[in-house]
């Protein structure tokens, strides 16, 4: 769905919470899922979650980084997500459309 006179295509439900998480600092996947989870009282399957951080990153939304290896023998390195300006975009129309069905 498009909104508004730039025509924003409107992120999902869950891309809107995930864009609302990461609308402060930089986050790492475990991170996302813990405050999904809290926000909406329901779990959050770890592969939906990186299948929908891979595919908002496609759309341009968000923007990844590797972290340096903490050091532990065997550790994986994490993976830090942020939003883009088209991300931060999507969000801001997003939050006036609801705000505007909200007053209907």
């Amino acid at each position: 769905m498009r909104y508004g006179r730039s025509s924003v295509k409107l992120p999902t439900t869950t891309e809107a919470l995930i864009l609302a998480i990461l609308s402060g600092p930089q986050r790492y996947g475990a991170q996302i899922r813990r405050r999904y989870e809290k926000r909406t009282g329901r779990l959050m399957p770890a592969g939906s979650l990186y299948a929908t951080l891979h595919r908002m990153e496609a759309k341009g939304l968000l923007k990844s980084r590797r972290a340096k290896s903490a050091g532990r023998a065997g550790g994986n390195r994490r993976r830090y997500y942020a939003l883009t300006a088209k991300g931060t975009r999507a969000l801001r129309a997003m939050r006036e459309w609801m705000g505007q069905m909200m007053r209907k």
